[in-house]
């Protein structure tokens, strides 16, 4: 900090080193023999910290130019002890805020440190961010190639989806067709034992009635064979007997002719029982169940 004093043909520099400014000052202010208004008329400008704006001057003591009238040496040493008073005043006042001042640059340099310390981690982040921005890219991109094969299988899976549809709508009777084949055998699995029993009473019933429509048949068919056999026997022995005797008479013609009636009626009745439909409809009944 220093203070600067221009006169009128003299020039004094005072700064905080040299305390015997103001004794400088006064010297050559009293070895002039009239002090006039004009070399009372002082400019003080004040450089702090580098500060290049003009500083408003503040305001003086008494002017000595009220003082010049008085031509004693005390009357003028008042005037520089107020002056003297007035810069001391100044000077403390600028150097508490000197000392503010440095306290603030003390608090700019710690922060300017702090925050080149954080530039040097941001640039270090950084640099970790590009590598990493580079591995995540990379991945996107196998991430994207993976992604257009998944695309392309999908697409032909919902290909193949439709053909079976079409398929499906083909042979949707089929299908029908086999669910309801499935239910009817699942209803007649859970009949299970009690229907098989059934069948099998029906079945032995069935052939009851079957033994005995044989052994009927057996027997009618025993019965028209040996009627059928007497009357071919009789027809023999008529026809020997009227060889033998050569003519007969007429009784004799009507008895002849009775037997080949008899013999034709035995004939057809036993071709009857033979060509019964009702018989072989009851056979092919009879051959389904020995299947079975």
């Amino acid at each position: 900090m220093g203070v600067t004093i221009v006169e009128t043909g003299a020039a004094v520099s005072c700064s905080k080193s040299s305390p015997g400014c103001l004794k400088a000052l006064a010297g050559s202010l009293v070895s002039e023999p009239i002090i006039s208004q004009p070399q009372l008329d002082l400019v003080a400008t004040i450089d702090f910290a580098g500060n290049k704006e003009p500083r408003p001057c503040l305001p003086r003591g008494p002017r000595l130019s009220e003082c010049s009238s008085i031509f004693h040496p005390q009357s003028l040493m008042s005037c520089f002890g107020l002056d003297r008073d007035h810069w001391h005043h100044l000077a403390l006042k600028q150097a508490l805020a000197l000392t503010t001042l440095r306290q603030s640059l003390e608090n700019y340099k710690v922060t300017t440190c702090s925050l080149s310390a954080e530039n040097t981690h941001l640039h270090s982040r950084h640099y970790k961010h590009v590598i990493t921005i580079a591995s995540l890219t990379s991945s996107l991109q196998s991430l994207a190639i993976k992604n257009e094969q998944l695309m392309s299988n999908l697409a032909e899976t919902a290909r193949s989806l439709l053909q079976l549809r079409k398929s499906d709508r083909a042979k949707g009777k089929v299908h029908q067709r086999n669910l309801r084949l499935k239910s009817i055998l699942n209803r007649f699995s859970k009949k299970g034992v009690a229907a098989r029993a059934k069948a099998d009473a029906d079945t032995e019933a069935a052939l009851k009635e079957a033994l005995a429509a044989a052994w009927e048949r057996i027997e009618e068919l025993e019965a028209r064979g040996e009627a059928l056999l007497d009357a071919l026997d009789d027809h023999d022995h008529d026809h020997d007997h009227d060889h033998d005797d050569g003519n007969s008479d007429g009784s004799e013609n009507g008895g002849g002719m009775g037997c080949e009636v008899g013999h034709l009626e035995a004939e057809v009745a036993f071709r009857g029982a033979l060509e019964d439909e009702a018989f072989r409809a009851m056979r092919d009944e009879w051959e389904s169940l020995l299947g079975e």
